[in-house]
């Protein structure tokens, strides 16, 4: 902020970037990285999705749909 005010830059442009090493919403302003469990990603996808052996293809003109899980 000291190089911008004596650069004569606009502090309200300086301002408007995160000043820190990581972005508060990946990372907490005194340890670091947040660490989260994966599993609770893999929880909400199987959660969201259906069971791939129930979609009836022969519904789809022409498209096809590919899911790779890994």
């Amino acid at each position: 902020m000291v190089i911008a005010k004596n650069r004569e830059i606009d502090l309200k442009e300086v301002l408007s970037y995160s000043l820190g090493s990581y972005p508060l919403s990946l990372a907490m302003s005194t340890v670091g990285l947040v660490k989260t469990a994966k599993s609770k990603l893999l929880e909400i996808v199987e959660s969201e999705a259906g069971n791939p052996a129930e979609v009836d293809i022969r519904g789809f003109q022409g498209n096809v749909l590919i899911v790779d899980a890994m």
